[in-house]
């Protein structure tokens, strides 16, 4: 208990103020000045203030003509939360009044009153964070402090006192306080909140990255590239013992806001959780509604058992748009569900992004999504090497529900060697630009990276195997070891293709098409793609080339074609 102030006014009443400076309530019961006793029965809570008074404080603390303080003895006696009985002797500096009553001698006992402050808001509006509250005292206030996570931030000297800006503000900071002085010197505070905002919330550092999981529902921004490599590795703050960085979200409790990489990158992350069996592995586990744009994941590793990637594990009825990875994703031998960006895609659209990072899984393992469901995916690519032994594809794994593929391209060496987990065979479903395929529309797209895949059964160039899909004005190149085709290893259940080609591939067009159908024409050189008379299945468009069509650019003829937002150069 501390004393912070004491007056005798004209009349001999004394009014003084006591702090419990404890963290437990007590009950005040007894207050004894100068051998004489007040009795009390005043709850005072911890770490606050109260006026008390004494009557007649005057008579036996008297001061003497002239003086302007007096010091007399004070016992305090109180009685704790758990029935506990003990008291504090202080000494009590009174201010002495003239008992004229002149006022210029005169101390008001308001003087006594610390600040009351009310926290109003909490509101974030593009790049800056307004805090709002309200403080009341009966004298002037001579200054207010910003409180964020218990640590004064910034401080006001000025009046008006009624809030406070803050530029930039961090997903770190949680709470808020003001406390406010008055011109007397006493000291009152607010009741710190929790802040409730949408946003926006800017990141700086990889403390700041990890923080976003603090508001799951907010806008976030990178102010600048992120290098995550000292947090995440051995000693670093998000080491946690070999694991590295913790992926955000739950199951129950999913990202839904939107994070704008602002063109920046993040650099040198490093996820370690082989182990992980039930849960997506990726920086944000889970997503949901939510929006990811221009943003890059360079020289980072992230190792997984189910559903692992480098952005987004489960990403669901969400968009992405100019989202690229360059780390490397790889999954145990028992693993399943491998993506380059994302593992598993749910009524999702994901436009302008790529994956040039090394993808390795077991079941189903593709470069922007290991399996995909009502799924859009439209200019964008792979470029990685992607390896795997069932359900593989440059782009896709695995894909059904009515999703659909326009303007996409794999570059990137397919490798599904049979062989390099323990105890696994020869591979199937494997394919260029997608696995597995059930349900879905490819539009102008084509695979022309290395296929190195050694499968059992339905291997193509460009589609391992298509259920009840159509793909129309795609091509592939390269061939495929034992069991496949040049372009569709099969086309079943009513599947179909449309103006489709195969380049310089020894196999036929689709390994087995008796339950659907296709033709492709085969080209032995570039310049069969050109050719009037080299298309198929015309009766869609039977004007269609590859020339004619605005998806589509060339170079006079003397390259493969390309796809038009590529914006290559001859």
């Amino acid at each position: 208990i501390s004393v912070l102030d004491a007056v005798v006014d004209g009349d001999g009443d004394g009014l003084f103020a006591l702090k419990n400076n404890s963290t437990d309530a007590i009950t005040l019961t007894k207050i004894t000045v100068s051998g004489v006793d007040s009795n009390y029965n005043n709850s005072l809570f911890f770490d606050t203030a109260k006026n008390f008074v004494l009557n007649n404080l005057g008579d036996y603390c008297s001061c003497d003509s002239g003086d302007a303080r007096k010091v007399c003895p004070v016992t305090i006696y109180y009685t704790t939360v758990n029935g506990i009985s003990k008291n504090e002797t202080l000494d009590l500096e009174i201010d002495c009044v003239d008992n004229v009553g002149d006022s210029n001698d005169y101390v008001d006992p308001t003087e006594l009153d610390v600040p009351v402050i009310l926290l109003s808001s909490a509101v974030g509006s593009d790049s800056v964070f307004t805090f709002s509250y309200v403080v009341d005292d009966n004298s002037d206030v001579s200054g207010c402090d910003l409180i964020l996570n218990g640590v004064v931030d910034q401080t006001d000297s000025s009046s008006p006192f009624d809030f406070f800006v803050k530029s930039y503000m961090s997903p770190q900071v949680t709470s808020w306080d003001v406390n406010c002085t008055d011109e007397h010197g006493n000291e009152g505070t607010g009741v710190a909140e929790s802040i409730d905002s949408s946003g926006p919330y800017y990141l700086t550092n990889c403390l700041d990255l990890d923080a976003v999981r603090n508001y799951l529902d907010a806008n976030h921004v990178m102010l600048n590239d992120i290098n995550c490599y000292g947090a995440t590795h051995s000693g670093g703050d998000l080491w946690n013992s070999g694991s590295g960085f913790d992926p955000i979200g739950s199951s129950s409790n999913k990202f839904t806001g939107d994070y704008n990489g602002d063109n920046k990158i993040i650099t040198g992350l490093f996820i370690n959780r082989p182990t992980r069996y039930s849960t997506p592995t990726a920086i944000f586990a889970y997503s949901s509604d939510a929006s990811f744009y221009n943003v890059g994941i360079e020289n980072g590793s992230v190792t997984g058992r189910i559903y692992s990637a480098s952005f987004v594990g489960d990403f669901n009825d969400s968009d992405a748009y100019g989202v690229y990875n360059l780390s490397t994703v790889h999954n145990g031998f028992d693993s399943s569900n491998t993506g380059g960006l994302f593992a598993r895609c749910i009524d999702s659209n994901i436009t302008n992004s790529y994956n040039s990072g090394d993808v390795n899984g077991k079941f189903t393992v593709g470069g922007i999504c290991a399996t995909a469901n009502s799924t859009s995916i439209q200019n964008s690519y792979n470029s990685g090497t992607i390896m795997g032994i069932t359900r593989v594809g440059g782009v896709l794994g695995s894909v059904t529900g009515g999703s659909e593929l326009n303007n996409v391209y794999n570059s990137g060496r397919i490798y599904s060697p049979g062989n390099f987990y323990p105890g696994s065979d020869q591979g199937s479903k494997v394919g260029g630009l997608v696995g597995f395929a059930n349900d879905i529309i490819i539009n102008n797209s084509y695979s022309s990276g290395e296929f190195d895949a050694d499968v059992i059964m339905e291997g193509g160039a460009f589609i391992g195997c298509s259920e009840y899909s159509t793909i129309r004005n795609s091509f592939a190149t390269g061939n495929v070891i034992l069991d496949g085709g040049g372009f569709a290893g099969r086309i079943f259940f009513g599947g179909g293709a449309h103006n489709i080609w195969r380049y310089n591939s020894s196999l036929g067009c689709c390994g087995d098409c008796s339950n659907g159908w296709a033709d492709c024409t085969k080209s032995n050189g570039i310049s069969d793609f050109y050719a009037s008379d080299q298309n198929v299945y015309v009766e869609e468009n039977p004007n269609w080339t590859f020339e004619t069509d605005a998806n589509w650019s060339n170079c006079s003829n003397t390259m493969l074609p390309w796809l038009s937002w590529e914006e290559r150069t001859c």
